[in-house]
C-alpha cells in the first residue's frame, strides 16, 4: 500500500511506501525517446521542469516486460485514485463520484494520434544525468530508473509524477550482455549469431536466448 500526504505547499500528495517515506522505484523495459528534454514554465511562480518524453510502443514488447510495466503504472494510477476518493473531503471540501474522479485524476500515459507516451521530470541538481540526456537523440532506446513521487495537483486536474534517477541506452544494455565477463559463451556461439545483422536483430535473438 502507499501512504499519501498533501504537502499543500509543493501541490503535491506526495505518495511512499513504508515508515521511512520512501518512495517507490523501479526499472521500465527499453522505451524510445520521444523527446529527450521537454521543458515547461509557471511564468507566475517562475518555475521551470524539464521532463524526457518516452513511448509506450506495443509492438516493441520484449519478454512482456512492457505489459507488466503497463500494470504496474495502472495499479499506482488506481491506488493514487482510492486516496484522493477517501480524502476529498479533508483535502479539496469535495466529495468525487466515479466519474468526477476519473476526470480529476489523469491517467499519466497520454496519447496523442497514434502514439501513447509518458512524460518522465529530470531533476536539474544531477548534473551527470543532465549531461547524459543532452547527449541522447530522438528516437534512441532506453531503459530508465524512475520513481513515483504521487499526485501533482494543478488547478484543473491531478496527475501522477515520475522522476528519473538514472538510464541506460539500449547500445549499453547490449555491451553489458557481450561482455560481462564473457558469463554467455556458454549460451551463444558463432552458427547462432549467422543472419544477425542490426540491433533489433540482437534484441530478438537475447530474447529468445531468455537472456533479457
Amino acid at each position: 500500500t502507499l501512504k499519501c500526504d498533501f504537502e499543500y505547499k509543493n501541490r503535491l500528495i506526495r505518495m511512499t511506501v513504508n515508515d521511512n517515506n520512501e518512495y517507490f522505484k523501479f526499472e521500465t523495459p527499453l522505451l524510445k525517446v520521444l523527446k529527450p528534454t521537454h521543458i515547461t514554465t509557471n511564468k507566475k511562480k517562475n518555475i521551470e521542469k524539464k521532463y524526457i518524453i518516452l513511448e509506450i510502443n506495443e509492438n516493441y514488447n520484449i519478454n512482456n516486460e512492457l505489459d507488466e510495466f503497463i500494470i504496474l503504472i495502472n495499479k499506482l494510477h488506481e491506488i493514487s485514485q482510492e486516496n484522493v476518493k477517501k480524502n476529498s473531503i479533508s483535502w479539496f471540501n469535495t466529495e468525487f463520484d466515479e466519474y468526477g474522479l476519473d476526470s480529476k485524476v489523469k491517467r499519466p500515459i497520454d496519447k496523442q494520434k497514434d502514439k501513447q507516451f509518458i512524460k518522465i521530470l529530470i531533476p536539474n541538481d544531477n548534473k551527470e544525468l543532465n549531461n547524459k540526456i543532452e547527449q541522447l537523440e530522438k528516437d534512441t532506446y532506453i531503459s530508465a530508473s524512475i520513481f513515483y513521487k504521487g499526485l501533482k495537483v494543478s488547478n484543473d486536474y491531478l496527475m501522477g509524477e515520475y522522476e528519473l534517477l538514472n538510464l541506460i541506452t539500449q547500445e549499453e544494455k547490449e555491451n553489458e550482455y557481450f561482455m560481462d565477463n564473457n558469463s554467455y559463451n556458454d549460451s551463444y556461439n558463432e552458427e547462432d549469431l549467422i543472419g544477425i545483422s542490426s540491433n533489433d536483430d540482437i534484441i530478438l535473438y537475447l530474447s529468445n536466448k531468455n537472456i533479457l
